[in-house]
């Protein structure tokens, strides 16, 4: 199976690996925007607030904010998903910022019936720009843009599967929703299953 299917995120991946180099992560510093201006209304920063112990969105791109309809900087992360996901997305969230392990994070958006968004999620640790905390920098992104999105936005989010972008390890998020297997995706045959 292929650790990052969207060519978007496999490209934000490559280029966290670049400005990585062989430090256990880059500093915001390191970021150039210009050379990631395409990824711009995708990307997002999140950060741990350690007196509402909870991970905020500290920066949205807009065309996350799209995906809601609604602004969602300053706002809880976990507020976006199913209830009984909080805990291990919650667990994920604190591996990429005190473990430093990258996850990518394979979803559906409820959207509201009968419509279901598959989106897949690139989370990478990133030093803030003083070198005292770790943000999580990385991005969301719908497999398709379908043309009733604008009337009937995300309302929650369930994980289906966790990985690490290097393929070291596999989780199957439970329970699960009904979802066409990630077995055998190719960049020609993912559009066919959302």
């Amino acid at each position: 199976m292929q650790p990052i299917i969207h060519f978007r995120l496999r490209g934000l991946y490559q280029y966290w690996l670049a400005i990585k180099k062989n430090r256990h992560l880059p500093s915001k510093d390191d970021l150039n925007l210009h050379r990631i201006s395409s990824h711009l209304p995708s990307v997002y920063l999140i950060e741990w607030n350690p007196v509402s112990a909870v991970f905020i969105w500290r920066l949205t791109g807009t065309r996350l904010c799209k995906l809601w309809g609604r602004e969602l900087s300053k706002t809880p992360v976990l507020d976006l998903w199913e209830p009984e996901q909080y805990e291990k997305i919650n667990n994920t969230l604190h591996g990429v910022r005190t473990a430093f392990h990258p996850f990518c994070i394979r979803l559906h958006g409820v959207c509201g019936e009968p419509y279901k968004l598959g989106l897949e999620m690139l989370a990478l640790p990133l030093l803030d720009a003083v070198n005292t905390r770790v943000l999580i920098f990385g991005a969301l992104v719908p497999f398709k843009t379908p043309f009733w999105l604008d009337e009937y936005p995300l309302q929650r989010l369930h994980a289906w599967e966790i990985i690490a972008p290097d393929g070291r390890y596999n989780h199957q998020c439970l329970p699960t929703i009904p979802f066409p297997s990630a077995l055998n995706y190719t960049n020609r045959n993912v559009d066919k299953l959302f």
